[in-house]
């Protein structure tokens, strides 16, 4: 798909006021005007086109290093797999609107394989969800104990953090809470072994 870089230069004619342009004396200075990404996405679901533009850059080198990154997002996507590209021009498409910076590629890549959406935020727990609901081999008692270790352990510590942002550290904080659970757990059914020992010692009446 075509993709051009253009520059741009705002001085205006002192005359009539209109645009210089290329005329401009200083145009051809490398730090004179802005820069300009220009990329045609896939057509949208409707069949119609769509370009994702973006302004402002200071050097030609700003400006392609942005469009050699959009190209990239879209070439997560074989160029048989329109679906897939058109996904990604979505995607592209809600990054222009919102002028957000462009997304990471590796992490778009992840989320394009693992068929998440592109445009829209999921938290952990969706994706967990989603996962268990794919495990259409496991026995019913196999999904039952994930399902139980979801709704226990995983969903109610770290479920409402964006899958995106999951890191290391709540990882770890996870973690240390179910062994703080597990030694509350050990620790309850000792004292509650202990005393039914004792219970057992007292010579009750009638018994």
């Amino acid at each position: 798909m075509n993709g051009t870089t253009t520059k741009r230069c705002c001085c205006r004619s002192e005359e009539t006021g209109k645009p210089l342009g290329t005329a401009c004396p200083k145009f051809k200075q490398r730090t004179h005007g802005v820069w300009s990404v220009r990329q045609e996405l896939p057509p949208n679901k409707d069949g119609e086109r769509r370009l994702f533009r973006r302004s402002g850059y200071d050097t030609k080198t700003d400006a392609q290093g942005d469009l050699d990154k959009v190209r990239a997002l879209l070439n997560i996507a074989g160029k048989e797999d329109k679906e897939g590209r058109r996904r990604l021009g979505d995607m592209l498409e809600t990054v222009e609107a919102s002028k957000d910076p462009l997304p990471d590629y590796d992490e778009t890549k992840r989320k394009f394989s693992t068929g998440q959406s592109l445009t829209q935020h999921m938290t952990v727990g969706e994706w967990l969800e989603l996962w268990l609901d794919g495990k259409k081999r496991l026995r019913t008692s196999g999904k039952n104990r994930y399902d139980t270790d979801l709704r226990m352990h995983l969903i109610p510590r770290v479920g409402h953090i964006r899958l995106d942002r999951l890191a290391v550290q709540h990882l770890d904080e996870m973690f240390a809470g179910i062994a703080e659970t597990n030694i509350e757990i050990n620790d309850a059914n000792i004292l509650r072994r202990t005393t039914l020992d004792e219970l057992k010692l007292i010579p009750w009446r009638g018994g």
